[in-house]
């Protein structure tokens, strides 16, 4: 504890110009790893998904492995999405707009956010996996179908639970913004 009070008073007080604007640059390196990370994650899936179906029609036989490091990349991308979405709600916002400090859920809004994310990783997700499957299985391989059924189920699933998310993180960081107001009256 000595030694970070040391430093504090090595290095001086802080500029608020200077923290905010290195926080906009370190959201922006949040946003583009997280993103190149789960679309890493998703086609590193998908072509093990299209190389244990080219091993089953030559073979009849697959196998399909998940490595250490893949479970762990998934458990480390969740664990730090949590992380930041629980820091939110600890300090009582739900979203960094205008709606951050709403009284009332903005019904509107989220279900408008929740479609267009939905349809956005779901074409991402489709494109990816078509990708994935052309590189192994070739265009004839292609398998429209479960292509299919996977979007219109992320579209079904999706937009539903993308709400439930939103609405029990804003319930979350509303039932938060109202403690830390007693505790601030006090």
């Amino acid at each position: 504890m000595k030694v970070a009070q040391r430093w504090k008073t090595y290095v001086g007080p802080q500029d608020e110009r200077v923290e905010a604007e290195s926080n906009r640059i370190y959201k922006v390196g949040f946003v583009m790893l997280s993103f190149g990370v789960l679309v890493y994650m998703y086609y590193d899936w998908s072509l093990k998904q299209a190389m244990y179906m080219r091993d089953v029609l030559a073979n009849g036989t697959g196998r399909m492995e998940l490595t250490t490091a893949d479970l762990f990349l998934f458990g480390w991308v969740l664990l730090t999405m949590v992380v930041g979405a629980v820091l939110l709600c600890r300090k009582g916002f739900a979203d960094d707009n205008r709606f951050a400090e709403a009284e009332k859920f903005p019904t509107g809004y989220y279900v408008l956010v929740s479609i267009v994310s939905v349809i956005c990783v779901d074409v991402l997700a489709a494109a990816i996996r078509i990708a994935a499957e052309f590189q192994v299985l070739g265009a004839e391989g292609i398998m429209w179908s479960s292509v299919a059924f996977g979007g219109a189920f992320l579209i079904i699933v999706g937009i539903p639970f993308f709400l439930l998310v939103f609405w029990t993180s804003f319930k979350t960081a509303q039932s938060r913004r109202k403690q830390l107001e007693l505790r601030f009256d006090e």
